[in-house]
């Protein structure tokens, strides 16, 4: 009986080796089989100085949070960077990310690069937008979350947020954060017009092109809607808890939306 048991063990032992043997090469097939995604390219947005801001000077900073997320500050030469999925996987999707960061800086991984990993995981592509910001020289970057400062923020009493044609906006008489959202809506269509121009080399359906913005970033991937139509405008458009910033008179050629708050 003892024999049996051992047998039996042992048997059941082998079986399980073998299980996990077959599971193991089977995965590693597959992934062999996928091939593996490109590895992320900064593409610069415009030839030299990007319009409009030729005079700013001051130096881009980088800072990492514990966690190990970066934040990038005083963006003046904007970009983006191309993250794309496998071939064996890609969908032909593809997508503009536009980090948060209340217009004065950029969340670049939290809501930047690990968003177009996960993207790159169900086979979009993804092009994280490093859009202008406002200028700083005071040295210090604001932590990512922390709110844009409205009336009545600062220690006074409370002051409800008036949203008038969808226009929900913190700050809606700072003229240098109104100047900054116009700039980064121009990067955010001019990414757009790059996705399309590059769609048969990065594997992208050029009629499926659409923007996804985080926060502040939602104000910049709304104000590419309420463009003119031109190929520049997304096909769709995803808000991860964004305000509008700007008044939103929904145009006749606005693309399907998905809100998130």
């Amino acid at each position: 009986e003892d024999a049996t048991r051992a047998s039996g063990s042992m048997m059941m032992r082998r079986t399980s080796l073998f299980i996990a043997a077959v599971l193991f090469f089977a995965a590693h097939s597959a992934i062999a089989t996928q091939g593996p995604a490109s590895a992320p390219q900064e593409i610069r947005l415009w030839p030299g100085k990007a319009p409009g801001t030729e005079t700013w000077t001051v130096a881009e900073t980088t800072t990492t949070s514990p966690g190990g997320d970066r934040t990038i500050a005083n963006v003046s030469d904007p970009s983006v960077t191309v993250f794309l999925p496998s071939p064996a996987v890609a969908t032909g999707a593809g997508v503009v990310v536009a980090p948060g960061g209340a217009l004065r800086a950029l969340a670049w991984d939290s809501e930047g690069v690990k968003v177009a990993q996960w993207l790159n995981s169900k086979g979009i592509a993804a092009l994280v937008l490093k859009y202008r910001t406002l200028q700083s020289s005071g040295g210090g970057v604001r932590g990512r979350g922390a709110p844009l400062q409205g009336p009545g923020n600062a220690g006074g009493a409370r002051v409800e947020l008036e949203i008038r044609n969808a226009h929900a906006n913190p700050e809606p008489g700072d003229a240098a954060l109104a100047e900054v959202l116009r700039m980064g809506t121009l990067d955010a269509q001019q990414a757009l017009r790059l996705a399309r121009r590059n769609a048969a080399e990065w594997r992208i359906d050029p009629t499926r092109v659409g923007i996804m913005g985080f926060s502040a970033g939602g104000g910049i991937a709304v104000g590419t809607v309420l463009a003119e139509r031109s190929e520049a405008s997304p096909d769709f458009l995803v808000s991860v808890y964004g305000p509008a910033l700007q008044d939103v008179i929904v145009p006749a050629h606005a693309p399907p939306l998905f809100i998130a708050v």
